[in-house]
């Protein structure tokens, strides 16, 4: 935040969820570690996606950014593209997710895994990138993998009203809401004020969350 001054008008929210960046492929493919996507057909993720800035992030730290053939589709499509051999592999953010879903329930899925030695030269790289782990269970056949995750965040501009962001900051940690949101999408079960958070990135965050995050007891230095 503080290395983009294009950035210095960003107000932090609240923490969204944590989602993670990874390659599937067919277990039957010959691709079982990052290395072996040189020479692969890769779909990085839909054009304009925050995917396809996290697989280029991810593949670019490790080297291989131009040293795979990539392509730009929707994750449907990838799956399907993945499924039918027209490509190698895909770029997947977040999980579970359904064309992963389908494509273990079909064909089988394989998740490629990251070393500890590549999880420190993303981490290098793009530091608020960190390793973690995909528990076993997400997807049918899927060992536990360890991957790059990344917060990702809720936030706005500065010169939107205090009111109207306390207002909305209210609104949406009612438990109800929080629930209806998580329903509709299982990010937002892992939504959370985090201004502890905020405060290393070096966002202020915005003083319509501040007054309420502090009227409600949650805020942290």
């Amino acid at each position: 935040y503080k290395d983009f001054p294009k950035g210095t008008m960003l107000r932090g929210v609240a923490k969204a969820y944590e989602g993670a960046s990874y390659v599937v492929t067919l277990p039957d493919s010959d691709i079982k570690s990052m290395n072996d996507l040189v020479g692969k057909t890769v779909a990085l993720g839909p054009p304009g996606s925050g995917t396809v800035f996290n697989s280029s992030n991810v593949l670019r730290a490790l080297g291989l950014l131009e040293k795979v053939k990539p392509r730009m589709m929707s994750f449907a499509d990838a799956g399907r593209a993945v499924e039918n051999k027209q490509i190698d592999a895909f770029f997947q953010s977040s999980a579970p997710a359904g064309a992963v879903v389908k494509l273990a329930e079909t064909k089988g899925a394989y998740v490629v895994p990251f070393t500890d030695e590549e999880m420190d030269k993303i981490v290098k790289e793009y530091p608020f990138y960190y390793s973690a782990i995909m528990k076993e269970g997400v997807y049918k056949g899927v060992p536990a993998t360890q991957m790059p995750y990344l917060t990702v965040y809720w936030v706005a501009h500065e010169r939107v009203p205090e009111q109207a962001i306390y207002d909305i900051t209210k609104h949406v940690m009612k438990p109800e809401v929080k629930k209806e949101l998580g329903d509709a999408h299982k990010g937002w079960k892992q939504m959370a004020p985090d201004t502890k958070r905020f405060a290393g990135l070096g966002s202020p965050v915005h003083p319509g969350a501040e007054k309420y995050y502090k009227e409600a007891g949650v805020w942290e230095e």
